[in-house]
């Protein structure tokens, strides 16, 4: 197994929620899926033959990166990591993630799909000392007119959206 982003950034921190503090590799539809109760991610995984469907922990995904080679996920309790140790797998059941995932897809129809640059709003974020943002989009005009960030209070930005 290997996987290039670092899915394991959406991942619980919070002890008390155990089958959400790992990353599931689902071999079945060859992704990684990790979640924490309000994001989620889902990306592609190279799957190797007789890998096993399982929770991964953050630190083995980092190692398998790290050394651009492959992990073995092909015992349920433990993947085996390229320097030949080992890292133990949880025995968790993950939530049925695809549940979640909506029907639609960007340019069904009556959807809108808006483009954001993510660090520019996230330096805005920064900028006006919000812990939680809301945006709020033009309805009359354009979707590429400017984009309200609010902090609450006084405080809030102006974002251009970006062309997709």
């Amino acid at each position: 197994m290997r996987i290039e982003n670092k899915v394991e950034l959406c991942a619980s921190k919070d002890l008390t929620r155990p089958n959400l503090t790992g990353v599931y590799l689902d071999v079945a539809k060859r992704r990684a899926v990790a979640m924490d109760g309000h994001m989620m991610a889902i990306v592609p995984a190279d799957i190797l033959d007789g890998e096993v469907s399982g929770l991964v922990g953050p630190e083995a995904l980092k190692s398998i990166r790290k050394t651009g080679m492959h992990g073995d996920a092909s015992k349920p309790d433990a993947i085996a990591l390229p320097n030949g140790s080992t890292a133990p797998r949880a025995r968790l059941d993950f939530p049925p993630y695809e549940q979640v995932i909506p029907s639609y897809k960007p340019g069904d129809h009556n959807t809108i799909t808006i483009g954001l640059n993510a660090d520019l709003l996230a330096k805005l974020q920064r900028a006006i000392g919000a812990e939680t943002v809301t945006l709020t989009f033009p309805a009359k005009n354009g979707m590429l007119d400017p984009i309200v960030v609010n902090a609450g209070k006084e405080a809030f930005g102006v974002i251009m959206p970006c062309s997709t």
